[in-house]
């Protein structure tokens, strides 16, 4: 049997999220996160300056410059821009070209930036994360159960690694023998590896027995031949007189 650990928020609620917000803050989720500004924040730009003399008026004149050139004070009804110049061009900018088509403006001079996109700011809360060192469903803890009779051997192992993630088995994966199985063990009925090794030497015995009784046999065959032979001899002997 297996021991799981489930993620808790500050309301006692199981709940597996990357993040939660402050008023959910407690149990496992202990741990600030605040904001803090990356390259990801930011998004190019261009900004176009361009000339453009369109829907500026006249306000008056105010004089002549030194070539006689009538200088008169304008104001842009776009910009809400006032100036004293010979004629009604002036500068405006923008980041959209849309912008620029429309003001009948001409293209002067791009200057690329960057701008802060992601509407946060340096610091900001943005809720709290886990702090527990567990994975949501990790095992915590195996308890090993014996057979009726052998309670007194029951485990409970903790997870001694929390921050290692550990395979997650159901409880279903158990088998239900296994606790038969290892009472069985404990009865000492594992089989004997000695027995093995007593036939073996009985076998080499028998054998040896075997051959010793061969070669007598062999011996006792040669020494009849031997003493058939003498008889013959005598034998032959006594006729060579006669």
């Amino acid at each position: 049997m297996y021991e799981y650990h489930y993620h808790t928020d500050g309301t006692g609620t199981a709940c597996d999220e990357g993040l939660v917000s402050a008023d959910r803050m407690g149990g496992c989720y202990t741990k600030m996160n605040v904001h803090s500004h990356t390259d990801d924040c930011y998004e190019n730009i261009i900004t176009y300056s361009y000339w453009t003399a369109h829907d500026v008026k006249v306000l008056r004149s105010v004089g002549h410059d030194w070539e006689g050139t009538e200088i008169r004070r304008y104001k842009c009804n776009y910009c809400k821009k006032e100036f004293e110049n010979s004629d009604p061009g002036h500068y405006e900018s923008t980041t959209d070209l849309e912008v620029v088509a429309k003001r009948k403006g001409e293209i002067r001079k791009k200057v690329p930036s960057k701008e802060l996109a992601c509407g946060k700011e340096e610091g900001q809360l943005m809720g709290y994360e886990t702090d527990c060192g567990f994975v949501h469903g990790q095992v915590v803890a195996a308890k090993i159960s014996f057979a009726a009779g052998y309670e007194d051997y029951d485990t409970i192992k903790e997870n001694d690694t929390p921050s290692v993630l550990m395979s997650v088995l159901s409880a279903e994966e158990v088998k239900e023998d296994e606790s038969v199985d290892e009472a069985v063990a404990l009865d000492g009925d594992e089989p004997n590896e000695d027995e093995p090794e007593t036939e073996d030497k009985s076998k080499a015995q028998d054998k040896s027995e075997t051959e010793d009784d061969t070669l007598d046999d062999a011996g006792g065959t040669q020494n009849d031949s031997g003493e058939n032979q003498n008889d013959a001899d005598v034998i032959s002997e006594e006729n060579t007189e006669e």
